[in-house]
């Protein structure tokens, strides 16, 4: 091999390595249909209801992750957690595709670098920007690469067959969470990319080189941008927000600035916590909070889903639509706020 003046460059196009993934797992039958989530509580929650049972572990030295089993229209598909980081994510990627799984879905959350995008709005990524490790492993060096444009296709028919709104576009993969620079930033955005995340580029080069097909789904996560914008017409409130990392100092500044205090739960390896008594009593709230917001959000697309199995139940969405509608209204007219979009019509 040629010495590069950096070694992320010395790409080796041998398919044999000294370690292969088959070396320690073995083909299994029926192992062809794979989900790979990010949504540890919503597997959890699926295995207590008895709808997926695990079958199989993939080891490493820091954790065991389940591969979770399911019957969907007449087929098993398996469902797996995803690892955060792209090194992690290709090394279980290869372990799946050794049992024999040759066809995954991957489903996660990212960054955005748009604010018109609303939060939880999907996206489907067709191309990542190389900005980790792995990816310079399995393909020769390049800036992006391409996610598998028939695999695109297949999930923009189903989004469209279902009414589901969504964004097609490139997205950034970086190693470095806490190094997502402003300058780099609008790097990336002068590409085409609308989201940031940690595993895409990785997923994209690994299932290439193994010749198996590869898509993603992303949902826009939070945004302290946007966040931003709608504190600037605010004073004087008490703002519930979902579960993050903002930090005190920015909590404080914008006290400081708009009177506006912000109370986030904490998730468990914060360093700073909440009282026991304030996460009960949030807790109690919270359902009800994410629920309006999401019908607010939601409001004037698909009103099919306003069917229920009952008159009550028929009669308790259509009250909720209404004061969502109301809501949507209150909100543009006496705060200029668009809330699908969040952004500030003035």
């Amino acid at each position: 091999m040629k010495r590069e003046k950096y070694p992320i460059l010395e790409f080796d196009d041998a398919h044999a390595a000294k370690i292969e993934p088959s070396f320690s797992h073995k083909k299994t039958e029926g192992y062809e249909y794979c989900v790979i989530t990010f949504f540890r509580e919503v597997l959890e929650e699926m295995e207590k209801e008895g709808r997926i049972k695990v079958v199989k572990y993939l080891n490493c030295e820091t954790e065991d992750v389940p591969i979770y089993e399911m019957e969907c229209m007449g087929k098993k598909v398996h469902l797996s957690l995803g690892y955060v980081g792209a090194a992690g994510s290709a090394a279980f990627l290869e372990e799946l595709i050794a049992f024999g799984f040759n066809r995954f879905i991957v489903c996660g959350g990212a960054g955005v670098l748009r604010k018109d995008i609303a939060v939880g709005h999907l996206i489907i990524p067709i191309s990542a920007i190389r900005d980790e490790g792995v990816s310079y492993h399995y393909l020769a060096p390049t800036r992006e690469v391409e996610c598998n444009p028939e695999v695109v296709g297949k999930i923009e028919e189903e989004f469209n067959k279902y009414k589901i709104d969504y964004i097609k576009a490139k997205t950034w993969t970086t190693d470095s969470f806490y190094r997502e620079t402003e300058k780099k930033t609008e790097l990336r955005k002068s590409e085409g990319c609308v989201s940031v995340e940690m595993e895409a580029a990785a997923f994209f080069a690994v299932a290439r080189f193994r010749n198996v097909k590869l898509g993603q789904i992303l949902y826009r996560g939070d945004d302290l941008s946007a966040a931003e914008a709608v504190l600037d017409y605010l004073a004087n409130c008490d703002i519930f927000a979902d579960k993050g990392f903002p930090g005190c100092e920015w909590q404080m500044c914008i006290l400081d600035q708009t009177n506006n205090r912000i109370w986030i739960p904490k998730r468990k390896n914060q360093f700073i916590q909440n009282s026991k008594a304030f996460d009960r009593w949030f807790s109690s709230i919270q359902e009800r909070i994410e629920g309006v917001f999401h019908e607010v959000q939601n409001t004037g697309r698909n009103l099919e889903r306003l069917l229920a199995k009952t008159v009550v139940g028929l009669c308790s969405r259509v009250i909720t639509k209404m004061t969502s509608h109301l809501l949507r209204h209150l909100l543009l007219v006496d705060f200029g706020i668009q809330v699908q979009s969040f952004q500030i019509v003035l």
